[in-house]
């Protein structure tokens, strides 16, 4: 487990570490590919502020897109191993990697919105500063949402991709 979320070397491990440090550098000036520990206990990972206050929305965010590339390296494993019986010629594209791992944190994204609903989900519902303060920053043309654009229904959000870099 350990070398498929950290060291191996087919595609899509190393393809998802880097589109996760894009999306959490919207954010956060510094990023360091997790280790197997830190990838098994993000659940329990702590970001503070300056004040040393615990930084809900950078804290949720972090918890956010490490386990869900963990999710997707290990599925795009289990497809290519078990699925494809490690067919070379049906290894996925980088191209469709990516794109992958935004659907699934654009999937996150809707999933949050959708658990603002009080009158839905109660005292269980996700309050809607909390939705904010988790995204901000990285939406795409987020400067032009409504301020109720996570439950307003025909509001679309998703992940800012950040330009292709060129050497």
């Amino acid at each position: 487990m350990e070398h498929i979320l950290t060291q191996c070397e087919t595609p899509g491990q190393k393809e998802i570490w880097n589109e996760i440090a894009k999306i959490w550098r919207l954010r956060h000036n510094t990023w360091q590919k997790p280790t197997f520990g830190e990838i098994m206990g993000c659940a329990s990972a702590r970001i503070t502020n300056n004040d040393g206050k615990t930084n809900i929305g950078l804290t949720r965010l972090y918890q956010i897109l490490i386990s869900e590339a963990a999710y997707k390296i290990w599925s795009i494993r289990c497809k290519r191993v078990i699925g494809d019986d490690n067919n070379r010629e049906k290894w996925p594209r980088n191209e469709h990697i990516v794109a992958n791992i935004y659907n699934q944190i654009n999937l996150r994204l809707r999933i949050d919105c959708l658990h603002t609903n009080e009158s839905k989900f109660g005292k269980k519902a996700i309050s809607i500063d909390k939705v904010k303060a988790t995204w901000k920053d990285t939406l795409k043309d987020e400067i032009f949402l409504p301020d109720n654009w996570a439950y307003s229904p025909g509001v679309l959000v998703g992940i800012r991709q950040s330009e292709p870099h060129t050497a």
